[in-house]
């Protein structure tokens, strides 16, 4: 009986570890495959602060091949409702009232509680729709195959999906796992 106790709390505690969201803290680097009408490259994000700020370098791969510097404050990370999408290269941004690569806890909180949200992700302001159950999405972790919960969010309109995105459901950390907007599709591949 101790024995087939012991392989069930096994078994559970393999599948909860397995559907965690990734965790993050200084040094962590995010890699996301981009996917443009013309072209694929990866956006690598390593994080040199993680805590009430955050701050990270990017660099996006061949063929694009620029890089730059973010920091997200405290205000931003509470409080934005406007999401910067497109970075120049070698740029150094402080993100005040915007915020990118992790929802606002606003955002986050008001698509747990009342299930749509307003945010900005393409220069438009737009009600994002929670769809009521959660999904699964794969990632690699330090080389091992990972699945977690995210939340799933679209702008419709006239009845025409026209952008989604999926966030980890980790109120400590709102990592945006996916968005399709359009132009770009990105989706976190890996995290080291």
């Amino acid at each position: 009986m101790k024995k087939l106790f012991f392989a069930a709390f096994a078994i559970i505690l393999a599948l909860t570890t397995n559907a965690q969201a990734p965790s993050v803290k200084k040094g962590t680097k995010l890699t996301y495959h981009v996917t443009t009408a013309d072209r694929e490259y990866d956006y690598v994000v390593t994080v040199s602060n993680f805590g009430a700020t955050i701050a990270f370098d990017w660099k996006m791969t061949d063929p694009v091949n620029t890089s730059g510097k973010i920091n997200i404050t405290a205000n931003a990370l509470a409080k934005a409702t406007v999401y910067k999408n497109y970075f120049e290269d070698d740029s150094k941004v402080t993100l005040t009232k915007e915020s990118t690569v992790w929802l606002s806890k606003k955002n986050f909180n008001e698509l747990k509680s009342k299930g749509k949200t307003k945010m900005n992700m393409t220069g438009e302001l737009a009600t994002y729709d929670k769809e009521a159950t959660l999904q699964d999405a794969s990632y690699q972790m330090n080389g091992q195959s990972k699945t977690a919960k995210v939340i799933k969010c679209q702008f419709i309109k006239a009845a025409d999906t026209q952008f989604t995105i999926q966030v980890f459901n980790d109120a400590k950390n709102p990592l945006i796992q996916y968005m399709d907007l359009g132009t770009f599709t990105i989706t976190l591949k890996s995290v080291e």
